[in-house]
């Protein structure tokens, strides 16, 4: 059979120059065809003058070289492919143009892994290690993302097949291991301009879940269903999520988690259930952005808010496709969204998790004073972070209790301005922008966004309270056993009301607690509220609310000898 149409293209260039050429039946032919293709079909003298040279050079004797380096090049992949059977799938093609086509790792114990295989990026990550730390260039099929591309040139050397031999088994070989530290060495460092990675992020990109792939929505029919976003508090965590990591250094793990960062993804963790003190359940579904609390402060301080604004969407959009009916925004992801001003949720609802974080501290801080027989009116409250939205309404409410009142936030102007403001609204509170200034609070509440510890021993008085909600921590490690004369407990913690067991790889807290922002998704959902007014800035009367609401579901505020009992009974530790 005659074909009407042949068209020759790629190879005609030589490799060098873009040019096609195509043969058409003279009966087919439209005189006006090279007008208008303007583009690989148009006149083009330099392209052409290439592509003559090129129709010199290819002669028998090269199209036989072609063949006898593809047949042995064929040998050597296939032999890699029986080596490394969990790697390669599949090994194809004729002459110099083949194709090894990937293993899916969909269920690899590497979450990183997962998610590329998920987005179609992992031939594309093989690709680009190869380039930089090889300097040999292959690329993907643009219809298969999962298959590499081998197209040498014909005149390629012998010693040049056997060098990208090596290199691919040397990716066979940490595949394999699923080394993804050093598969990732080659990335940037991932605090470069926002938006980098936007443009990889595939219009629905599919849910990627820890552990096995799970489709059906964590509670019966008919129960309401809240997703928590939350994140990795520092580098200490990552280990859960790639194994591999837990033999490396905190340096290296940041290193690793920083690289990765711009490819972040939503990470679907095992759904767990909350149930009510006056009956019903809400199923939870814990969702993970994989980045720490420094890499995102990083972006907020440095205004690199669409790259953020673009993750807490796609969080969003994976709550509802697990049918969700409302998001609690956790730890950072309420700062980085302006209180949750700044992100829509679509048709769910939205809540920050602000308002019964700030009841916990307030009424944990009350009966901490209470037991020691303290009374506010003769004692002295420092709030640290009263900058911040947990911060100053803890301010507020607390300030007039007591006798004098201390505003400590960072030395910068916006934060001097929001806590001479602030003092002016309690009226006669000190301001200081020094942690010294603490040493003669009786009381200290710390609700900072700092990522690092800050308040040591030598900031605190003999005897003090002091409540800790932030996280990270604001206290600095080891303080309680420096300094057993202080209260010192873990603010914004709240008891669930029976006790469950929230088994969540990573989850800080030991059985039977949940942060505050989890409980106040689960209380909304309890009480069918599926709005966004508890978001933005805080008030008096909504923390009043939650507060009510919370006492009539059976949650608590966690003290810290609930705490010295759970690790008395073995439970995981509540980590600083």
């Amino acid at each position: 059979m005659r074909a009407d149409y042949v068209i020759l293209s790629k190879a005609l260039g030589g490799g060098l120059a873009k040019i096609s050429a195509v043969l058409i039946d003279r009966k087919r032919y439209v005189p006006a065809f090279d007008l208008v293709h303007t583009s690989t079909f148009a006149d083009d003298d330099f392209s052409c003058a290439i592509a003559l040279k090129t129709l010199e050079l290819v002669d028998q004797p090269l199209m036989d070289a072609c063949r006898e380096k593809g047949n042995w090049l064929l040998d050597q992949l296939e032999a890699l492919r029986r080596a490394y059977p969990t790697v390669i799938a599949d090994v194809r093609g004729a002459g110099l143009m083949l194709g090894i086509e990937l293993m899916e790792h969909s269920r690899s114990t590497s979450l990183l892994l997962r998610q590329l295989t998920a987005r179609g990026l992992l031939g594309a990550l093989v690709c680009g290690h190869m380039l930089k730390t090889q300097r040999i260039r292959i690329a993907t099929t643009l219809s298969e993302p999962l298959t590499l591309r081998i197209q040498p040139s014909a005149l390629v050397s012998e010693a040049s097949l056997r060098r990208l031999v090596n290199a691919l088994a040397e990716i066979c070989a940490l595949l394999e291991k699923q080394d993804v530290i050093a598969l990732t060495a080659h990335l940037p460092h991932g605090d470069g301009q926002e938006g980098q990675a936007a443009g990889l992020w595939p219009p629905k990109p599919p849910v990627v879940t820890f552990g096995a792939p799970r489709s059906a929505a964590p509670s019966p029919a008919g129960r309401r269903n809240f997703a928590w976003l939350f994140h990795l508090i520092d580098a200490q965590d990552a280990p859960h999520l790639e194994p591999g990591l837990a033999r490396c250094g905190l340096a290296q793990r940041n290193t690793f988690l920083n690289r990765l960062a711009p490819l972040a993804e939503p990470v679907v963790m095992p759904a767990v259930t909350i149930a009510s003190a006056v009956g019903g359940s809400v199923g939870v579904w814990p969702i993970l952005l994989p980045v720490t609390s420094a890499w995102l402060k990083r972006q907020v301080d440095f205004r690199r808010l669409r790259e953020l604004t673009t993750l807490l969407v796609r969080a969003t959009e994976v709550a509802e496709s697990l049918g969700a009916d409302l998001v609690s925004l956790g730890q950072f992801t309420s700062i980085v969204s302006g209180n949750g001003r700044n992100v829509s949720a679509g048709r769910l609802g939205l809540t920050t998790g602000n308002s019964y974080t700030a009841a916990l501290v307030i009424e944990a801080v009350r009966r901490a004073q209470a037991e020691r027989g303290m009374p506010p009116g003769a004692s002295t409250l420092a709030v640290v972070g009263a900058a911040g939205n947990i911060g100053r309404a803890c301010a507020e409410i607390l300030a007039p209790e007591y006798d004098r009142v201390i505003l400590v936030g960072r030395d910068r102007p916006a934060a001097r301005q929001q806590l001479r403001a602030l003092a002016r609204r309690i009226g006669g509170a000190q301001v200081s922008c020094d942690l010294s200034a603490v040493i003669t609070a009786d009381v200290v509440v710390c609700t900072t966004n700092c990522v690092e510890p800050v308040l040591a021993a030598e900031h605190l008085r003999p005897g003090a309270i002091v409540c800790d909600a932030s996280v990270p921590r604001t206290v600095v490690p080891g303080t309680a056993r420096e300094r057993p004369d202080l209260t010192l407990f873990r603010g914004g913690v709240a008891r669930l009301p029976f006790g469950e067991r929230l088994k969540i790889p990573g989850f800080p807290l030991p059985a039977g607690y949940t942060f505050g922002c989890m409980a106040e998704g689960a209380i909304l959902c309890f009480e069918e509220v599926r709005d966004a007014s508890f978001t933005g800035r805080l008030c008096p009367e909504k923390i009043a609310r939650i507060a009510q609401l919370a006492q009539r579901h059976g949650f608590e505020p966690a003290g810290r000898g609930d705490f010295e009992a759970a690790h008395s009974n073995g439970e995981a530790p509540c980590r600083s």
